[in-house]
C-alpha cells in the first residue's frame, strides 16, 4: 500500500503508482467531504456521506497492492541473491580454468560438492534474510500506526484509531512470510491455490467474527466490545485475506517480478501526477488532514479557536 515502506524500490512498475496514486485521490476526497460535513460547514445529504466510498476501491485497492508489493520485494531480494551467487561462481569457474587440466578434475568433483552444499545454505540463508526484511518492513509499518493511533487520541476528541490500515498492514507484512517463502520455493502449477484459499477463509471469517462480541484485546481479529469505536478500523479478519489475494495477484502478473502483461513503455504523461502520489503514499497519508483542516482555516471555513480547541 504505501510505496515508502512496502514497495519494490528498485525497477518499479508505474501501473501499481497509478492505481495507489488514485486511492490516495479518493481517500483525500473522502477526508474533505468528511471535515466539510464534521464542521458543519456543508452537511452532506445521507446518500453522499462519505462513509459510502471508504471501502471500494479505497481500502481494498491500498490493500490488494500492498500484497503484489511483498511478492514484489520478496522477488527483488531473490533476483539480488541470485546474481550475487552468479558473479561468485564466475570468479570461481575463471579461477579454475588456469589451473592444469589434472587438477581440473578433481577441483571439479570437488567444486561440484561445494555447489551443492552452497546453493543449499545459500537458498536456508535467502529464506531467513527474506524473513528478517519483512519482519522489519512489517515492524516499521506497525510503528507508524501506532504514530497514527497517538496522534488520532489527540485530535478530534470523539475517537482514535485502534487497529487502522496501517496496524494491519504491517501485521499482515509478518504473517504473510510463510506463503511468500512457499510461493518462492515451490515448483507445484497449483501453489496460487495456497494463498487464494486461505485469503478466501479469512474473508469468510470475517463476516463471522463481526458479529461476536468480546475483550478489546481481541480487536486486531475483528472481536470488539458493543460499545467499541474506531476512527479506523482494518481487522485482520477480513483484511488479511485481502492481503493474501494481492499475494497471489502478485505472483501471478508478476512471476519471478517481471510483468506477465505489457503496458507502454513510456508512462503517459496524464498519468505522471498519481504516479508520484502513489509512490509518496505514506507521506500524503500522514499530512492530508492537518493540511485540509489548514486549508479550511486559510478560506475562512474554520475558526482557528476551533482548530486550537481540538488540540
Amino acid at each position: 500500500m504505501f510505496s515508502s515502506v512496502i514497495s519494490n524500490r528498485s525497477g518499479r512498475f508505474y501501473e501499481l503508482d497509478v492505481l495507489r496514486g488514485f486511492s490516495v485521490v479518493l481517500m483525500i476526497l473522502y477526508h474533505f467531504f468528511y471535515d466539510l460535513d464534521y464542521f458543519g460547514i456543508f452537511p452532506l445529504p445521507t446518500w453522499f456521506w462519505p462513509q459510502q466510498f471508504h471501502g471500494f476501491p479505497i481500502t481494498d485497492l491500498f490493500v490488494l497492492i500492498a500484497g503484489i508489493s511483498l511478492t514484489l520485494s520478496v522477488a527483488h531480494s531473490a533476483s539480488s541473491s541470485a546474481s550475487s551467487s552468479a558473479s561468485s561462481s564466475a570468479s570461481v569457474s575463471a579461477s579454475s580454468s588456469a589451473s592444469s587440466s589434472a587438477s581440473v578434475s578433481a577441483s571439479a568433483s570437488a567444486s561440484a560438492s561445494n555447489f551443492v552444499s552452497h546453493t543449499v545454505s545459500n537458498s536456508a540463508f535467502n529464506s531467513k534474510k527474506i524473513m528478517r526484511k519483512l519482519v522489519r518492513r512489517g515492524l516499521k509499518i506497525f510503528s507508524v500506526g501506532l504514530l497514527i493511533t497517538v496522534v488520532t487520541w489527540i485530535y478530534p476528541h470523539d475517537g482514535f484509531v485502534v487497529f487502522g490500515i496501517l496496524h494491519m498492514i504491517g501485521i499482515s507484512t509478518i504473517l504473510s512470510i510463510p506463503f511468500l517463502i512457499y510461493l518462492r520455493q515451490s515448483e507445484s502449477r497449483f501453489k496460487l491455490i495456497v494463498p487464494l484459499f486461505f485469503g478466501i477463509v479469512a474473508l469468510l471469517l470475517g463476516q463471522v467474527v463481526q458479529k461476536i462480541h468480546g475483550p478489546i484485546w481481541l480487536a486486531p481479529l475483528g472481536i470488539h466490545p458493543y460499545d467499541f469505536y474506531s476512527l479506523d478500523y482494518e481487522p485482520l479478519f477480513p483484511w488479511f485475506g485481502a492481503i493474501l489475494i494481492g499475494i497471489a495477484i502478485g505472483v501471478w502478473a508478476y512471476p519471478q517480478g517481471k510483468r506477465r502483461f505489457s503496458v507502454p513503455k513510456k508512462m503517459p504523461r496524464i498519468l505522471i501526477p498519481l504516479s508520484v502520489a502513489g509512490q509518496n503514499s505514506l507521506l500524503i497519508y500522514l499530512i492530508h488532514q492537518p493540511l485540509i483542516l489548514f486549508i479550511l482555516y486559510l478560506v475562512g471555513s474554520v475558526d482557528l479557536w476551533v482548530l486550537i480547541g481540538l488540540f
